[in-house]
């Protein structure tokens, strides 16, 4: 998992549910999406287990950099 991958799931997280994730929390998202994109799946449900407690301002403009 690239580190672009991650801040993707970390910004789609925020978006979709305005919930902000951490760099462990978004991994579950990042590998669910790539999972879905790598196997062509659609028209079922996935869910990911995420959390999002440690986030720091540093990372977090980190993460928008990317």
């Amino acid at each position: 998992m690239s580190n672009d991958e991650i801040c993707a799931a970390i910004e789609n997280g925020f978006e979709e549910t305005r919930n902000l994730l951490e760099p462990a929390g978004a991994l579950a998202l990042a590998g669910m999406k790539k999972y879905i994109a790598e196997h062509n799946i659609s028209g079922s449900s996935f869910v990911a287990v995420t959390s999002g407690a440690n986030m720091k301002f540093d990372r977090l403009r980190f993460v928008a950099e990317r």
